[in-house]
């Protein structure tokens, strides 16, 4: 009897281990699911904050401004030193061509007051300050278009200075040129991605904000054409000193103060960049933009393309034979769309919805 007992105990007590078991192992599988379900939660929340953090705003990247938002601009522009930002540079992205390896900056929308006050340098050129209004965000060169990223699309190096090497910027280029330039880079990347920049956003890049003569404030202009002020930031005739073959004879320049035999290009983005990270937008060389030349209006204009025809294309910046007048940022220059010379280049544009986004 003790023996049954015994062992209907033990049938017991295994009975009792093994559902035991089943519980423990039901347990485990159950808070392992809750745990699973717990992690996917607060994956699935952060990834919905990420978007609404991405679409929320109401100055969303690529959106256009208008109605109220536009006036806001406008008012605030108005009120303050002449500029409005319609987003904070910390918000900036920058994007990587990689067939060419060129870098682009996101300029944001805004407003600005474009042209320079007092006579111009030139007097057939007109320089009426107004008011632009830069509705859509659209992205810019960080750097001017080098002779390697040139050569990469054109497969050869019109250069003057090719002894410079491939990071200096491509210069000797028609506004033409630079038409074929990007029709073919389009071709390569798939699409219109690629443009000259327009006559208003390439100031409104240049400035950065600003509305004194360089970006990064007032120049004291010495015997009309020294500025020590544009030493940290541009290649011009006053510091353009080049020791590689072919370089410019230069000794005789007035603004040759440092007496150097030779002057030329430089390798980009050696000088300081302006706040939005654009390099060389004054001097190092003249940049073609896309509008033909015309006289400025007096009142407000928004996203101003220029005349619809014209006998002469925009060029900007300076370049390293210019003196310190021609480099700020509302000088305006021009030439026949077929001209080209060893002070002109280019910087690409691009309007940012057509895009394939890359990592910074």
């Amino acid at each position: 009897m003790s023996q049954r007992k015994s062992e209907r105990d033990k049938e017991g007590y295994a009975i009792f281990d093994k559902r035991h078991e089943v519980a423990i192992s039901g347990s485990r599988r159950f808070g392992f699911t809750k745990l699973s379900i717990a992690v996917l939660f607060v994956f699935l929340c952060i990834l919905i904050g990420l978007l609404m953090a991405k679409k929320g705003g109401s100055l969303q990247k690529g959106k256009e401004i208008t109605g109220n938002t536009l006036a806001a601009f406008i008012k605030s522009s108005r009120e303050g030193q002449g500029v409005a930002i319609a987003e904070s540079s910390a918000s900036f992205d920058s994007i990587v061509i990689h067939s060419i390896d060129y870098k682009m900056a996101y300029i944001p929308p805004g407003s600005f007051i474009m042209g320079s006050p007092g006579r111009p340098a030139r007097v057939n050129i007109d320089q009426t300050q107004h008011r632009v209004v830069i509705s859509k965000g659209f992205y810019m060169g960080i750097t001017e278009v080098t002779q390697s990223q040139w050569e990469s699309v054109m497969g050869e190096n019109p250069s003057y200075f090719k002894k410079c090497g491939g990071e200096c910027p491509v210069e000797n280029v028609s506004w033409d040129d630079c038409q074929e330039f990007i029709k073919r880079l389009n071709l390569m990347e798939g699409g219109g991605l690629f443009r000259l920049p327009t006559e208003a956003e390439w100031e409104y890049a240049c400035r950065a904000g600003s509305q004194t003569a360089i970006y990064t404030g007032p120049m004291d202009i010495k015997d009309n054409r020294i500025a020590a002020e544009l030493d940290p930031i541009a290649w011009y005739a006053g510091n353009s000193c080049a020791d590689y073959h072919g370089v410019w004879d230069c000794l005789n320049w007035p603004e040759n103060i440092h007496k150097c035999r030779g002057c030329g290009v430089h390798p980009v983005a050696r000088k300081e960049p302006n706040i939005w990270g654009l390099y060389d937008m004054l001097g190092n060389v003249w940049e073609w933009c896309q509008d033909w030349y015309g006289g400025y209006p007096a009142d407000q204009v928004i996203d101003p393309r220029g005349p619809s025809n014209g006998r002469h294309r925009i060029f900007r910046g300076g370049g390293w034979m210019s003196g310190a007048q021609s480099c700020c940022c509302g000088y305006r220059n021009y030439h026949h769309p077929d001209y080209h010379y060893s002070t002109l280049g280019l910087r690409l544009a691009g309007d940012l919805h057509n895009y394939r986004f890359s990592d910074k």
